[in-house]
């Protein structure tokens, strides 16, 4: 966090999700990390705020970036680093 966010001085374990706007392309970064493990979550509050978010139209859209893919995996090894409750 602290050579990607400088100045950021949250809890350190809550999720960082954050919205950058690029003329009119909003790329909206979901934190899907759990802190001390390999698979990645999505909790409620953060699909309330993505719901909020999503609730205003972009001008030129909208991309949204995860690290874990909300897809099931094909590889049973990738299975335990997926997103739960896809």
């Amino acid at each position: 966090r602290s050579h990607f966010l400088p100045g950021e001085s949250g809890d350190p374990t809550a999720p960082v999700d954050r919205i950058d706007e690029l003329n009119g392309l909003r790329v909206v970064t979901l934190d899907t990390s759990v802190p001390g493990h390999h698979h990645g979550e999505v909790t409620a509050a953060q699909r309330e705020w993505l719901a909020d978010v999503l609730s205003v139209p972009a001008p030129l859209g909208t991309i949204l970036a995860m690290h874990h893919p909300p897809v099931p995996s094909v590889l049973d090894l990738a299975a335990t680093v997926e997103l739960r409750d896809q």
